[in-house]
């Protein structure tokens, strides 16, 4: 227990500090969602490369050379083809994050983290 909510004031804090707007859309950079997930960068690019077909380009930018910045959705559905017990937990505690800014604010992450600083 004492993990998950480490883990959720991980993601709260990452989610707060890298989130970038990159042509209107709030990404996160995989290489910061490979390091909460615990995955090294290239196995974590792998896997998106793999699976492209989930990632529609609403959830899903390919910022140049392989690299990727996922929206809300896109971040669920990569937790979601992790296999490690910490990337199912981190999975699970994004679920929970998206889900509290839900109910607490009535929005989406999408519509509460202003951005002026971070453009992609």
């Amino acid at each position: 227990m004492k993990d998950d909510i480490t883990l959720f004031l991980a993601i709260e804090k990452m989610m707060q500090e890298q989130m970038l707007m990159h042509h209107g859309k709030l990404v996160v950079k995989d290489v910061d969602l490979a390091a909460i997930y615990d995955v090294k960068i290239t196995d974590l690019r792998t896997k998106i490369r793999r699976n492209i077909s989930r990632f529609p380009s609403d959830f899903m930018i390919e910022t140049g050379k392989g690299e990727y910045a996922l929206t809300e959705p896109g971040i669920l559905m990569l937790g979601g083809l992790l296999k490690s017990e910490r990337a199912r937990r981190a999975h699970m505690q994004f679920i929970e994050y998206f889900v509290h800014l839900l109910n607490e604010n009535g929005v989406s992450v999408l519509d509460i983290i202003k951005i002026s600083h971070n453009e992609l």
